[in-house]
């Protein structure tokens, strides 16, 4: 049984190999591709870059595919295969055609706009039929849009329809709520949708009116302006009615009295002091003397000359007096 031999390497020989290694480069060859469909209408080298490359560790060469990453409807819906092959500088030296399966990566618009009044839009899905089926579109936030099960239009397009669940004013700025996910493992892509709301607005053909415009910029002013006023106006309310009600104060004219009837003891003492009065006008037209006066005096305030009762002090028949004894007694 024959031992097994090791072969010791010095390390700085061992470093000196891999820098050697890296410096050699693939030459000697060149990498061509093509699209096996002839007909169609984009050229491949507007998708791909290829180079010629050399793997060191195998010690093979070999063609690498560079994806430019650029996609478009016509690109997606590309029915074709890539044909490779490499032959040497001279070109005298060709290698065998190799034909590799082609599935384009799937279109889709980065934006999709909602109806204004419905709330509710559609997001078309663009690509090969086999990638259309391996393609799933979520929600970001499900208690927010609602995405359906799809509906096939074609062989090369599917629409979802997006209703619009629930909305607040915060959420016109977070894209990351009102978003929609669009995956597919085949072609390895995964791509965010973002919804606009309000985005339809814009290519509305009828011009709005000003009195809506005017409203949507304001709206916030004009509400907030209403409930003040309403604020206030119940404020003022409840403090009239309820916090500072109003005192009514009724009282009865002294006129009233005058209406009683003729037997009645008011109507006595007016006509005592009419008759008073009278007779005290007379007396002070013939006589001015002091014992006049008095007599004239005892009268006025003693109504026992014709059967009344003596004034009382607030009477309302005081007021009744006639100008002459009004003037008599500021002469007194």
């Amino acid at each position: 049984m024959s031992s097994p031999y090791f072969l010791a390497l010095d390390p700085r020989m061992e470093m000196s190999y891999a820098d050697v290694r890296k410096l050699i480069s693939p030459t000697g060859f060149r990498c061509f591709m093509k699209f096996s469909n002839e007909s169609a209408s984009i050229a491949i080298d507007k998708l791909f870059n290829i180079t010629s490359s050399w793997v060191p560790d195998t010690g093979q060469y070999a063609c690498k595919f560079i994806n430019l990453g650029i996609t478009g409807p016509e690109i997606a819906t590309l029915t074709t295969n890539i044909t490779l092959w490499a032959t040497t500088e001279d070109f005298e030296t060709e290698s065998k055609h190799l034909e590799i399966k082609f599935l384009p990566q799937f279109y889709v618009p980065l934006e999709v706009a909602l109806e204004e009044n419905t709330n509710m839009g559609d997001l078309e899905v663009i690509g090969h039929p086999e990638v259309l089926a391996a393609v799933t579109v979520t929600p970001a936030d499900s208690s927010i849009i609602f995405v359906d099960e799809g509906k096939t239009v074609n062989t090369t397009s599917t629409t979802y329809r997006i209703q619009l669940v629930d909305y607040h004013w915060r959420l016109a700025g977070l894209e990351e709520a009102m978003g929609i996910i669009v995956t597919c493992p085949k072609t390895k892509q995964e791509v965010k949708v973002i919804v606009k709301v309000t985005g339809q607005k814009q290519i509305c053909s009828v011009p709005r009116s000003p009195l809506v415009t005017f409203f949507q910029n304001y709206k916030y002013a004009i509400a907030m302006a209403t409930a003040m006023l309403i604020i206030f106006f119940l404020t003022f309310y409840f403090y009239s009615n309820y916090m500072h009600p109003v005192v009514n104060v009724e009282c009865e004219h002294p006129r009233t009295m005058l209406t009683s009837s003729p037997g009645s003891p008011v109507t006595s003492v007016h006509r005592c002091s009419a008759n008073a009065s009278s007779q005290f006008a007379g007396m002070s037209r013939t006589s001015s003397s002091p014992t006049s006066r008095n007599n004239s005096s005892s009268c006025r305030f003693n109504c026992s000359c014709n059967g009344g009762r003596e004034p009382i002090y607030g009477d309302a028949s005081s007021f009744y007096t006639s100008p002459e004894i009004r003037r008599n007694r500021r002469c007194m």
